[in-house]
């Protein structure tokens, strides 16, 4: 005969195993909540997907495929996210508008409401300010639950572990590692694409590479008015490129210009004056000067616009932008940047500050500067509520073009301008050419003659093809990279615009997602699959229905151009520091969470009824 328990001890028993049913859901409630493996700060940590670079399209990249519910992590190796349109760049280049859809086009809307436009009856700001730009990205990211990690700078040699052709983690330089199934490479320089050992090449192809009528070295053109290029001893003018033009169409390792977006005011209560930089030199700004006296002389009254661009933003701010070759852009100053070490980098960072800086304290103080000039570039100064943790002077220099990948297909000229749709098209671009000029140089007679500008229309929208986010396979398969994309420099000095870069980062981000859910290399993502995620979340494309993979057009041009390999070196310093922030994939452990505190319940309720339920009379 079974043993029974009497009525008093069986409700003693039920009793406890409902308070430990509850104690399991109070317990596994914070493992939900952390079931991820690994957090920002720990090394070590794995995720689905790492995305190096919080630029705006490593900003759209990392949302997009946490949208997908993956792990994901963002890595920047600065203190600050937002890249170029955070760091000064306010006066957007757009292109054709309504090009602009998806993660670009909420950024845009979530601007729209900060500045309060519905009063204006709009509903979208084209233009904003630098706190604005990264509060936005910022509170966009934490919509999306997607951790990011700053100051988290690549290590400088060893710094990419791959097995075969995959990268399996990387390395910053205070030795944190993140493991990931997809890396994403969204950073100007493209320095995690380049130490996994893809191709990429640095400068202008020779206009006979892609058959492109605007490629290598451009004519050179006469500064006008015209004015001598060396000094009153016959040496060259400070700036002027001593070396030789080169054949027109032949290639050379120049690229576009860099300077600082400056965030200016004319608000003297929220104004700081232009620095006087150290060591700064007015004969350095010699060419400058007989500029404006040029223009005195051919009659002219000298004004703003001939030394600056100053176009006006939100709250009663402006992004100062070069005007010209003899303007805020250091021309020959860029052509080491883009393989230089981090050290380098810092000490090229440094020349143009010095440059830019003295430029506009000589056009405010200089004698010889027309008051014209002085009078009204002094009415406007650094905006004292932005940068300020680095003096008002913004943090990121404006690297308009470094290294460019070369893959299976590299878009080029034709591909913006006659061969415009594309069966991989993950978004449109809409940008005009814009290569700023590139050098200064002396002509026979000792004339001042500029060289490489771009500044050519493309007549309409194009498509921008998967091909060109994609390594060649051979080399890495699983890694995508969209911004220093395969391009060639022509077609390069187009899709470099913030925007693009956005939609080109949220495709990368939903393609990394399809590459990890499928199990198949990134070169392998079904492309009407990721062109139905990209028109799900509002991506533009040319038509209601995009082209079929089989469709026999190439995505991009097909014969890789000369390629460099790199070793990227980076600089010591003090420990970066972590940003604490919420771990991954917040709704898949939401789910968890909610079904563990359910059983817990019901468990309870089960054994209380049990408990408390009245025994039958014996009969």
């Amino acid at each position: 005969m079974t043993p029974q328990l009497s009525p008093r001890r069986r409700r003693r028993w039920l009793i406890a195993l409902g308070m430990a049913g509850l104690w399991l859901a109070q317990a596994m409630a914070p493992l939900a909540l952390a079931a991820e493996p690994g957090a920002p700060s720990g090394s070590g940590a794995d995720w689905d997907v790492v995305v190096y670079g919080a630029t705006p399209a490593g900003i759209t990249a990392a949302i997009a495929a946490a949208r997908e519910d993956m792990r994901v992590v963002l890595l920047e190796p600065t203190r600050h996210i937002g890249g170029m349109t955070a760091s000064g760049l306010g006066a957007s280049d757009v292109g054709i508008k309504d090009s602009i859809g998806g993660l670009a086009l909420d950024f845009f809307h979530r601007l729209g409401v900060t500045y309060g436009l519905a009063r204006y009856g709009q509903t979208t700001s084209w233009n904003v300010t630098p706190g604005v730009a990264e509060r936005t990205f910022a509170a966009m990211l934490a919509d999306a639950d997607v951790p990011v990690v700053v100051d988290a700078r690549l290590r400088e040699r060893d710094g990419v572990e791959r097995v075969d052709q995959r990268i399996t983690r990387i390395a910053t330089v205070d030795g944190r590692e993140f493991g990931g199934r997809v890396f994403i490479d969204a950073t100007y320089e493209g320095d995690l694409m380049a130490q996994a050992g893809i191709s990429f090449t640095v400068g202008r192809e020779a206009s006979s590479r892609y058959g492109e009528s605007l490629a290598g070295v451009r004519p050179p053109q006469q500064e006008l008015p015209v004015m001598p290029a060396t000094t009153a001893g016959g040496s060259l003018a400070p700036g002027v490129d001593a070396g030789p033009l080169g054949a027109v169409g032949s290639a050379d390792r120049h690229v576009q210009p860099y300077n600082f977006r400056l965030c200016v005011t004319t608000e003297r209560a929220n104004q700081v004056p232009f620095p006087r930089p150290d060591g700064y030199d007015p004969s350095r700004y010699l060419l400058v000067q007989r500029h404006l006296q040029a223009l005195e002389d051919a009659g002219r009254t000298p004004v703003l616009a001939n030394v600056v661009t100053i176009n006006p933003i939100p709250d009663q701010k402006a992004d100062l932008n070069a005007a010209g070759p003899l303007s805020t852009d250091l021309l020959g100053g860029s052509d080491e940047y883009p393989t230089a070490s981090y050290a380098q980098r810092e000490a090229i960072w440094g020349e143009h500050y010095r440059y830019q800086a003295g430029l506009l304290y000589f056009l405010t103080h200089d004698a010889s500067v027309p008051d014209s000039i002085s009078g009204a570039l002094d009415a406007w100064g650094l905006c004292r509520d932005e940068f300020t943790d680095s003096d008002n002077w913004p943090p990121q220099l404006y690297v308009r073009e470094a290294r460019r990948m070369v893959s299976d297909a590299v878009l080029t000229q034709s591909d913006l301008t006659d061969r415009r749709t594309k069966a991989d098209a993950v978004g449109l671009g809409s940008y005009r050419f814009d290569a700023h000029p590139i050098r200064l140089l002396a002509g026979q007679d000792s004339t001042l003659f500029y060289e490489g500008l771009i500044s050519e229309p493309i007549g309409g929208r194009y498509d921008i093809p998967y091909g060109i986010l994609v390594p060649q396979r051979s080399e890495i398969r699983n890694l995508l990279d969209p911004v220093t994309v395969s391009a060639s420099h022509v077609a390069f000095a187009s899709i470099r615009m913030e925007p693009q870069y956005m939609i080109m980062g949220e495709a990368a981000g939903s393609a990394a997602a399809l590459a990890i859910r499928f199990d198949v290399d990134v070169q392998d993502v079904d492309i009407a699959t990721l062109q139905s995620v990209l028109r799900g979340n509002g991506v533009v494309f040319r038509s209601p229905a995009s082209p079929s993979p089989a469709s026999p057009a190439p995505s991009a041009s097909r014969t890789p151009g000369p390629t460099v390999q790199s070793q990227v070196a980076t600089s010591s310093g003090p420990a970066p520091a972590t940003r604490p922030l919420a771990s991954p994939s917040g709704a898949v452990r939401a789910v968890w969470l909610i079904a563990v505190l359910g059983a817990g319940l019901a468990i309870a309720l089960f054994v209380a009824r049990r408990a408390f339920r009245r025994r039958p009379p014996a009969p």
